[in-house]
This record gives structure tokens, sequence and C-alpha cells, in this order.
């Protein structure tokens, strides 16, 4: 059994790439706000049980029936709520911005293998254990 908030939609890859502005694409909060949900439950592809699996009436009546008795529940969970909700416009993202038509450069890279080493060795991490696959190509 996973701790609690062991996981959340935060560490899903999905929110993670639109936080980091996956083509400048931003949501309002509305927007995030169902997404998350969404995630958190698991990640539903149906609305109700009855669309995944046939739900026999009578199972569903009796349920309704312990609900209404046992929790003071009246709620049909099959239900399908229609929202009012005007619609929502799409607005075009600003393309992202690169340089003369370049990705960015970044300063170091790429970089050979004796800078990658320094690098690996500057930072603690043992190489001598590993096999770097066909070292002539890096150099």
């Amino acid at each position: 059994m996973q701790k609690p908030l062991e996981y959340h939609a935060s560490i899903s890859e999905l929110v993670e790439i639109l936080e980091k502005g996956h083509h400048n694409v931003k949501l309002d909060a509305e927007a995030w706000d169902r997404l998350i949900t969404w995630i958190d439950l698991n990640v539903p592809d149906h609305g109700t049980w009855h669309e995944h699996h046939n739900i026999s009436s009578d199972l569903d009546k009796r349920r309704r029936e312990m609900r209404r008795l046992y929790a003071n529940v009246d709620l049909d969970p099959e239900e399908i709520v229609e929202l009012e909700r005007p619609p929502v416009e799409f607005v075009q993202p600003e393309p992202t911005p690169m340089r003369n038509g370049q990705p960015p450069r970044v300063s170091g890279w790429p970089m050979n293998l004796d800078e990658a080493e320094r690098h690996q060795a500057a930072a603690g991490v043992s190489i001598a254990d590993r096999p770097i696959p066909s070292p002539a190509i890096w150099r």
C-alpha cells in the first residue's frame, strides 16, 4: 500500500510537461483543477460504471436502497448531470521563441569524452566500473 501523498498528479509526466510550458500552452485554474482531479481519480476513461461494466438494475437498485437506509444518501452515482457552461474559445498559444530560427545554444555542449569524465570525477561518480560504448566516437 502506498503512503499518503506518495503519488500525486504533480509527478505525472503530463503535468510536468505542461508546467514547463509545453508549446506555450497555458491552462486556467479550472482546467488545472479538472486535469489534476482526473489524474487523482486514476484517469478514468468512462463517466459511469454502467459505461464500463454492465451492472444489473437489481444490484444498482439495491445499492441505492442501502445507501438511503444506512447512509441517508439518496444519490444516483450513475446519473450523468448536464452542466450548462458557455463554450470556451480556443486561444492559440504563442510559438516557442527561438533565436534566429535556431534552438538555444548551451555553452560547453556538446562535450567530448575527456570533459565528461572530468565532470563525473568532480561530481564523485566512479566511471571505472561502467563500460563506455565505443569511446572512439566521443573523442
